[in-house]
């Protein structure tokens, strides 16, 4: 049996998607700080792997592996890393099973609150199944149950944006633009008050439709820089779990306060009068109310509401806090 590596694989599904790519990312910076061998394994084609996570600097191990079970086990067989630790649904399933089979410890990240049709929705079934194998589980992404059991929450870590110089007055809509973001909520709000300017940032099957709808609102395709948050003044969420959740949080993190209709998740991140505000779902004429009002604050409340909205992203959301849990669960599934 070839001897125990030191090193702990960070095992990435080839569909988890930007946010849990951006996360695994970081978290290999944040161990290979604290002296520890970590390097990210990338499930997928064999042409992939530093070419889909181009930000990780020269010192991140990022390697692709073939998407079969087999090149996963016999690689694991091979190098017999210290610890997995798994992100995405069929990393996680095959990274557990595989674990199993060669005694090799397996920690676990899980999304909260993601619901998948189709053949994504069987992969999700049996990385359920196989969620006890795991010595560790963490929750990512928010409260969004349910939880697996004995799984350990922890809050995404969002990088803290330099506070903005200009605070603009322009109330925004950041996302797709289906029926399940709720888009037409947003342009029938924007009708509500047309002295205000409303703009919507985002692309999808009901654009069309709505550019009609609302000529005299202005749409901005999706930009390959990003969105541009130094041009928001107050985001606006209709969009409910953790669409809007994700959305709120970058928003906060760059100084943009936020008002949504209200959820448990949001409940715990937007603080009514300090970093934004929360309405009863569905409630427009509500919303409308919040941001004529938003709109005639002076310059030094609006300043205190951006500044409240990046106080509550670096309070909760550091690297730090989330760091000393996955080290905790480390330490517990390598003993």
């Amino acid at each position: 049996m070839a001897a125990t590596s030191p090193e702990v694989w960070l095992l990435l599904d080839d569909s988890a998607g930007a946010e849990l790519d951006a996360h695994v990312l970081w978290l290999a910076q944040a161990l290979r700080r604290q002296g520890m061998a970590a390097g990210i394994v990338a499930l997928g084609r064999a042409d992939e792997g530093r070419a889909r996570l181009p930000a990780a600097p020269a010192d991140v191990r990022v390697r692709p592996l073939g998407g079969t079970p087999a090149a996963l086990l016999a690689a694991l067989a091979r190098e017999r890393p210290l610890l997995i630790h798994t992100h995405g649904s069929r990393a996680g399933l095959w990274g557990r099973l595989c674990g199993w089979l060669l005694g090799i410890p397996v920690v676990s990240t899980v999304l909260g609150g993601r619901r998948r049709a189709g053949r994504r929705c069987l992969a999700d079934w049996g990385d359920r199944l196989s969620l006890s194998l795991a010595r560790g589980l963490l929750a990512l992404g928010g409260p969004f149950p349910p939880l697996p059991p004995g799984a350990r929450a922890i809050d995404q870590v969002v990088p803290l944006a330099p506070a903005p110089v200009t605070l603009p007055r322009t109330v925004a809509y950041v996302g797709s633009l289906d029926r399940h973001e709720g888009p037409e909520l947003f342009c029938r709000l924007a009708s509500m008050l047309p002295p205000i300017e409303f703009s919507v940032y985002g692309d999808g099957p009901l654009r069309g439709e709505l550019n009609r709808r609302y000529p005299y609102l202005s749409f901005i395709a999706d930009r390959a820089t990003g969105i541009p948050w130094h041009d928001i003044g107050l985001l606006c969420v209709t969009a409910s779990g953790v669409r809007g959740y994700q959305r709120s949080l970058e928003a906060m993190s760059h100084g943009v306060p936020v008002v949504a209709f209200a959820s448990p998740a949001l409940a715990r991140l937007v603080r009514s009068g300090e970093s934004g505000w929360l309405v009863n779902p569905g409630n427009l004429a509500a919303m409308a109310r919040i941001v004529d009002r938003w709109e005639r604050l002076d310059e030094d409340a609006r300043r205190a509401l951006s500044d409240g909205a990046r106080r509550c992203i670096a309070e909760r959301f550091s690297p730090l806090n989330a760091l000393s849990t996955v080290l905790a669960v480390y330490a517990r599934a390598v003993s």
